[in-house]
């Protein structure tokens, strides 16, 4: 079953943060190493910006497209986070848009030891899931995310 249309990832690098341990947890985070990532073809985009003070801030930026790599993701993020976590994400309902992007954000430092902790902080892992719902509405989304995520 497809569930997801495109799966982005996004997350941002302070001056001060350890470039490669963040790298390596959004590769955790995908689940793909980079090896896969080149094998697969997919592109781990980098920029740069200017934050606060003009620092450089970098992010690091990838897209699923493939329905064998959104469901892979999907499956093993099923897996990962806990029941709790699972639930909220079907009870939170404003977590997904009228274009259908479902958004997770996951905490930067706790992914960093392999734990996948929801939070509400702009120093986290973003997720945005495009639902592949038919017709394109919101309930019928729902109705996807909820059998994504349901809680045995």
């Amino acid at each position: 079953m497809k569930y997801a249309n495109i799966i982005h990832f996004r997350v941002f690098c302070e001056p001060t943060e350890n470039y490669e341990q963040v790298k390596k947890g959004l590769l955790e985070l995908v689940g793909f190493s980079e090896s896969e990532l080149k094998e697969e073809k997919i592109v781990l985009k980098e920029t740069k910006a200017k934050g606060f003070e003009d620092k450089i801030i970098r992010i690091i930026e990838l897209d699923l497209k493939k329905d064998k790599h959104c469901n892979k993701f999907l499956k093993r993020l099923s897996e990962k986070i806990s029941k709790e976590d699972r639930q909220q994400l079907i009870d939170q309902k404003n977590r997904l848009d009228d274009n259908l992007n479902f958004f997770i954000r996951f905490d930067k430092q706790k992914l960093l030891e392999y734990k996948y902790d929801l939070t509400e902080s702009g120093n986290c892992y973003h997720t945005t899931i495009n639902v592949s719902a038919f017709p394109k509405k919101k309930e019928n989304a729902y109705k996807i995310i909820e059998e994504l995520f349901k809680t045995q």
